[in-house]
C-alpha cells in the first residue's frame, strides 16, 4: 500500500475514533455543549482535512482544516447560546444547513490559496475544479463505502447460517462501525485522487448540462402561464416560494456548469449559448415571484424561523439573478462576467450563513416579537400562536419568555387562557393542532362568514360554515382570508334546492381558482366531489372582479350554469 493510502486510511480512522467519542461518550458526560463544539471540530476538520489531502498534503491540509474547524466552530457554538438546550438548537435544520454552507463553501478558496499563493483565492478555474473535484471524490468515496458495508453484512448472514455469530457480533460494536467507515472512507478517497484523470467531474458536468434547456423551457412556459392563471396560487403556502427558489437555484446551477471554468470549456454552440442566456434572463422573474411569495406570507402571518430562513435565501436567489441578467446584457465576456458574480455569491453565502448564528440576526427573537406585536393588536387570534413552537424550545430562550408572558396575560383573556390549557394537556405539536380543531374558534368563524358574501342566489355562507367540520372551516379560513364570493343557484336537476360555488375573491378576475362547490343533503351541507367546469369566452371576459360581478346571470348550458364575467360555470353530473 502506498504512502498516500496510508496516510489516508490513518486520518480515517482517527476521524472514526472522534466520531465514537462523540456519539457514544461525550453525550452521557452531561457537557453538551463541550460536546456540541467537540462534534463539530472534529467533523470540520476531519472532512475538510481529508478533502484537501490529496492536493495540498498532510501538513498543508490539517492546517487549513483546523483554521477552518476553529472559524466555524466558534460560531456554531455561539449561536447555541440563544437555546436553553442543545437538542433544542439543533431540533431545527436552520443550523445544520448554515454550518454546511460555512465548511463547504470557503474550502474550495482556502486550496486555491495554498495552490497558487495569496492571489489564488480568486482564480476561478481553480475554484472551480477543486468544487468539484470534492463533490465527486466524497461521492465515489461514499459509494464504495456503502458497497463494503453491504458486502460486510452479507457475509454476515451467510456465516449464521452455519452459527458463526461472532461476526456479526463484530459489526455490531459501535466502535469498529465507526473506525471502519473513516478507514474505508479514507481509502477510498486517496484512490480516487490518485485517478484524477480518469474519475474527474467533466462527464457529470457534460451531462448535467444537457438539463438545460429542459429547466429553460418549463421555466418559460410557467413564466408564460402566470398573467393567465393569476398570482394567487404563488402566494399560498411557503412550500410554493421555496419550489420557485428551488428552480432558481437549479438554474443557477446549470448556467454555472454551461459556462464552465473557462471560455474554451464552456458552451460554444449557438443554441446552448442562446438558452444559457435566456434562462439566465428568466431568473429575475423566477427569483422576484419567490421573495414576493415569502414578503406575503411573512406580511400576512408574521415571522417564523423558517421565513426568516426562506427571505435569505430569496435575498441570495435575487443576488445570483441581478449579477447574472447585468452579465448578459452586457453581451460580450458575459460568461466571465458570470464566473466573476458566482466568486461574488459565494463570498456572500458564507457572510449570510455566519449572520446566521450571529446576534445580528436573531432568527427566534425576531419571530417572537412579531407573533407577540400580532397578537398584541389583534392580527392574531390565541388560535393562531404558534405556542408549541414556543414553549418546546424551537423558538430558543425567547419563545419560552413570550410562553410565560403570555401565562401570565391569560388571566385576563378567556380565550388565550383556554388555548394555553390545550398546549399544557397536549403531548405533541399534532394533538394540539387535534384539540384546536375540536373546538372551533367563534372569531374566526365570523370573519369567514364576513369575508364570503353572497353575491347572487339566497344561500348564506354562515348556513353552510354551521355544517362543517371544524378542520374544513379552518381550512376555508385560510383559503378565504383575503376574501370570497359565494354564489348559488339550482343548477343540478338531481338534487333538490340550491347548490353554492365558492369563489376566491381576486383584484384581477380569476374564478379558475379555488372553486368548491356545496350540496345541501339530509344530513347538512356537504363538499361536493362534483367537478365545476371551467368554460371561459375570452371575448367577453371580465378584467376586473367587479365587472364580473355585475354581469352574473343563469344561463342554460344543456345543464343550468351560471355565468359571470364570460366565464361559465357548469357543475358536471
Amino acid at each position: 500500500m502506498s504512502r498516500n493510502r496510508i496516510v489516508h486510511v490513518l486520518i480515517g480512522v482517527l476521524a472514526g475514533l472522534a466520531a465514537w467519542l462523540n456519539a457514544e461518550i461525550l453525550p452521557d458526560a452531561a457537557l453538551p455543549r463541550a460536546a456540541l463544539a467537540s462534534s463539530v471540530a472534529a467533523g470540520v476538520f476531519f472532512g475538510t482535512g481529508l478533502a484537501m489531502l490529496n492536493d495540498l498534503g498532510v501538513r498543508r491540509a490539517m492546517a487549513m482544516a483546523g483554521v477552518l474547524a476553529a472559524f466555524v466552530t466558534g460560531f456554531v457554538v455561539a449561536g447555541s447560546y440563544r437555546f436553553d438546550t442543545v437538542s433544542e438548537y439543533l431540533a431545527s435544520g436552520h443550523t445544520v444547513l448554515a454550518g454546511l454552507i460555512l465548511t463547504g463553501v470557503p474550502l474550495p478558496f482556502l486550496m486555491a490559496r495554498m495552490q497558487l499563493g495569496p492571489q489564488g483565492w480568486a482564480h476561478y478555474p481553480t475554484l472551480f475544479m477543486n468544487s468539484w473535484n470534492i463533490v465527486v471524490r466524497y461521492a465515489a468515496a461514499a459509494s464504495f463505502l456503502g458497497v463494503v458495508w453491504i458486502s460486510l453484512w452479507a457475509s454476515a448472514e451467510l456465516l449464521r447460517i452455519v452459527g458463526l455469530d461472532v461476526f456479526s457480533q463484530i459489526l455490531n460494536e459501535p466502535l469498529f462501525g465507526w473506525v471502519l467507515s473513516g478507514a474505508v472512507m479514507g481509502l477510498g478517497l486517496a484512490v480516487v485522487g490518485e485517478m484524477a484523470d480518469l474519475v474527474s467531474p467533466y462527464l457529470l458536468l457534460r451531462l448535467l448540462r444537457l438539463l438545460e434547456p429542459l429547466i429553460l423551457v418549463v421555466t418559460l412556459v410557467f413564466l408564460a402561464a402566470v398573467p393567465f392563471r393569476g398570482l394567487d396560487l404563488l402566494f399560498g403556502p411557503l412550500s410554493t416560494a421555496a419550489m420557485l427558489m428551488g428552480v432558481a437555484l437549479a438554474a443557477v446551477g446549470l448556467i454555472s456548469i454551461s459556462v464552465d471554468q473557462c471560455d474554451d470549456d464552456g458552451v460554444r454552440g449557438a443554441l446552448m449559448g442562446w438558452v444559457t442566456r435566456i434562462l439566465a434572463l428568466t431568473l429575475p422573474l423566477l427569483g422576484g415571484l419567490a421573495a414576493w411569495a415569502v414578503t406575503v406570507r411573512i406580511t400576512r402571518y408574521g415571522l417564523t424561523p423558517d421565513r426568516v430562513a426562506a427571505a435569505m435565501v430569496a435575498v441570495g436567489v435575487l443576488g445570483y439573478a441581478v449579477l447574472y441578467a447585468l452579465s448578459v446584457l452586457r453581451r460580450s465576456g458575459w460568461k466571465q462576467r458570470i464566473r466573476s458574480s458566482n466568486r461574488i455569491m459565494a463570498i456572500a453565502g458564507v457572510c449570510m450563513a455566519g449572520l446566521w448564528f450571529s446576534p445580528l440576526l436573531d432568527a427566534e427573537t425576531m419571530s417572537t416579537r412579531s407573533q407577540m406585536e400580532r397578537f398584541a393588536d389583534g392580527r392574531a387570534a390565541p388560535q393562531d400562536l404558534p405556542l408549541w413552537e414556543m414553549g418546546r424550545g424551537e423558538w430558543g430562550r425567547a419563545g419560552k419568555a413570550a410562553l410565560a408572558d403570555l401565562r401570565a396575560r391569560s388571566a385576563d383573556t378567556p380565550a388565550l387562557a383556554a388555548e394555553i390549557a390545550r398546549y399544557d394537556a397536549a403531548e405533541s405539536r399534532w394533538e394540539l393542532a387535534a384539540m384546536r380543531r375540536a373546538h372551533p374558534d367563534a372569531e374566526r368563524d365570523a370573519r369567514l362568514i364576513e369575508n364570503a358574501p353572497t353575491i347572487f342566489g339566497s344561500v348564506r355562507f354562515a348556513e353552510i360554515v354551521a355544517d362543517l367540520d371544524p378542520t374544513e372551516v379552518e381550512s376555508y379560513a385560510n383559503v378565504c382570508a383575503e376574501g370570497c364570493y359565494l354564489l348559488s343557484a339550482d343548477l343540478l336537476p338531481d338534487v333538490p334546492g340550491e347548490e353554492a360555488i365558492l369563489l376566491k375573491r381576486t383584484e384581477r378576475f380569476t374564478p379558475e381558482y379555488s372553486t368548491h362547490l356545496f350540496v345541501h343533503t339530509p344530513e347538512g351541507w356537504r363538499l361536493s366531489g362534483r367537478i365545476v367546469e371551467i368554460t371561459p369566452d375570452l371575448a367577453a371576459r371580465a378584467d376586473t372582479t367587479e365587472e364580473a360581478i355585475r354581469s352574473i346571470r343563469r344561463v342554460p348550458a344543456g345543464l343550468m350554469a351560471l355565468e359571470l364575467g364570460g366565464v361559465r360555470l357548469v357543475v358536471l353530473p
